[in-house]
């Protein structure tokens, strides 16, 4: 029952340097009685945008005249009831069956990116590109690039003047292992290759 969902298909789009190569798989949790859908409001946003921009053009202007909702067709909503919901685990549980069944009907490629986000994002422009960049640095095919995000409000910002980014490093060990804490990674050039831990959201 995320209200900023909309927001961040918004800004996922408007922010991608390639946004009709995006696909997005939405988990909704809501109350349709009581709650605005995750895609309905997203269209009102592009919505807006044009109009704010008078008729649009790009995606990052609202997308094109007589476009009602830019992308929407790459968007797949899977809704259940909020009664329904268990956890995030059973969340991502249903959307990664979702991906093996497109996967299985030939709609995902083994070439195809996949990245797992929480519903409140924000995005750095063109930071499709730069994600692929990242992961062609780190030479290894097998590499997964994680990390904790920061506050929505210091995105593009060097807080501390050396480029620090969370350094997932720290776990606890109970019926499971998981990840407790995080350190700093300063100044990198390149992904850090030294992890076997990564963040769920």
């Amino acid at each position: 029952r995320d209200p900023l969902c909309p927001r961040t298909l918004k800004y996922l789009f408007t922010k991608a340097k390639r946004p009709f190569d995006i696909r997005v798989r939405v988990l909704q949790q809501n109350v349709p009685s009581e709650d605005p859908g995750c895609l309905e409001e997203y269209c009102k946003m592009m919505e807006d945008l044009r109009r704010e921009n008078g008729g649009g053009g790009t995606t990052a202007q609202g997308g094109p005249e007589g476009d009602e909702c830019p992308h929407a067709d790459q968007v797949f909503i899977h809704a259940i009831h909020a009664k329904d919901a268990a956890g995030p685990t059973y969340a991502r549980g249903l959307l990664g069956a979702d991906i093996r069944k497109a996967y299985d009907e030939n709609v995902l490629s083994p070439q195809d990116f996949c990245m797992s986000t929480d519903s409140h994002m924000d995005f750095e422009p063109e930071w499709d590109q730069r994600m692929v960049d990242m992961w062609d640095q780190a030479e290894n095919e097998y590499a997964v690039l994680s990390t904790y995000v920061a506050d929505i409000v210091q995105l593009g910002q060097n807080l501390n003047g050396v480029h620090e980014v969370p350094h997932l490093c720290m776990v606890t060990f109970t019926s499971q292992v998981r990840t407790h804490a995080t350190k700093c990674a300063r100044n990198l050039s390149k992904p850090k290759l030294t992890n076997a831990i990564w963040g769920a959201g």
